[in-house]
């Protein structure tokens, strides 16, 4: 996946409406064949807040997954281990 290309399509270069959409799927695909998908609402991510984004999740396009992190206590310590889980989009079936 291309850094540039996911700053232009983010940074609103492509107008709202149907070509940014497209292009924000295709960028998911790339994600998805790389990995998990696009990592999404952490600092620095992509938010689902976006207007576009939230189309393409109402209309069923899109899924939001989330890797969790399992949490437990260490028997040892008795501190928590493991770490905040990470939400991604992917491209629904």
């Amino acid at each position: 996946m291309s850094r540039d290309f996911s700053n232009q399509v983010y940074h609103q270069n492509y107008q709202s409406g149907a070509s940014r959409r497209e292009h924000i799927l295709q960028l998911i695909h790339q994600c998805q064949v790389h990995g998990f998908g696009l990592p999404v609402n952490n600092k620095w991510q992509w938010q689902t807040k976006d207007k576009d984004i939230k189309y393409l999740l109402k209309k069923g396009k899109l899924k939001q997954k989330r890797h969790a992190t399992p949490y437990g206590r260490n028997l040892n310590t008795g501190l928590k281990k493991g770490g905040k889980g990470q939400s991604y989009l992917v491209i629904a079936n």
